[in-house]
């Protein structure tokens, strides 16, 4: 059987455009292996070393933790580092989101290949992988990272600010 040319060259245009439709679509991705994902950040009570605090979390409740040694919109935790502090990336296209107190403080950093971590005050924002459970914060206090929380002040400022500090 014999096949007409613009027949095949149309049915290969389809596919790509079908390919191209998809990958410009701007589908939320996964996170990368190992690490968190979301989009929210959370204000939530939660007892910090026996006092109650408003901490920063996941939308899955999960405690926000920032590390005190990066600088603006670069990351200290990297490589190792990020297999105790995971990474808390965005998995769509678009902004933090937060409730009016903390959404103005929300963003973005780049990190390697097509990653983006999510980031308060200029403080990218991590999970502590001992925390096994929505509320927890074992990884309180354990420097040079810190419970982030509504006062954590923004990079540069000198201080640490958070829970468990």
């Amino acid at each position: 059987m014999r096949t007409h040319p613009t027949r095949s060259w149309l049915g290969t245009g389809v596919l790509l455009l079908v390919v191209i439709a998809a990958s410009a679509s701007g589908a939320a991705k996964p996170p990368a292996p190992g690490y968190i994902g979301g989009k929210t950040v959370l204000v939530k009570v939660e007892q910090v070393n026996g006092t109650s605090r408003h901490v920063l979390t996941t939308h899955g409740g999960m405690t926000l933790y920032y590390d005190t040694r990066g600088a603006k919109d670069r990351p200290a935790c990297t490589g190792s580092c990020t297999k105790t502090w995971k990474p808390f990336l965005l998995v769509d296209k678009g902004r933090p989101t937060g409730r009016p107190g903390i959404f103005r403080r929300l963003g973005y950093l780049h990190r390697t290949g097509y990653l983006y971590q999510v980031e308060y005050n200029g403080h990218p924002l991590y999970t502590y992988s001992k925390d096994a459970r929505p509320g927890e914060a074992r990884g309180a206090g354990r420097a040079p990272f810190h419970v982030a929380t509504m006062s954590t002040p923004p990079t540069g400022s000198g201080g640490t600010g958070g829970a468990g500090s």
